[in-house]
């Protein structure tokens, strides 16, 4: 799998995470983490930089506030 596709697959596959250890599988990786993994473990699981998973955990947290209606 060349890096595109696999770039293609985070984003699109919603079980694909770009980690062998755990077959590419969102469900086992959050099966070995229930609590959440650490930044670096997400970061390669979804092609991105560790720095940028806490930009990409508010974004997430302020859309699902929005489709909520929760005010902060």
């Amino acid at each position: 799998m060349t890096e595109e596709e696999a770039r293609r697959k985070v984003n699109e596959d919603p079980d694909f995470v770009h980690t062998k250890r755990y077959e590419y599988s969102l469900a086992l990786l959050e099966e070995r983490y229930p609590d959440g993994a650490p930044d670096n473990i997400i970061a390669n699981a979804l092609m991105i930089e560790e720095e940028e998973v806490e930009v990409e955990y508010d974004r997430v947290v302020e859309k699902m506030r929005d489709l909520m209606g929760v005010e902060e």
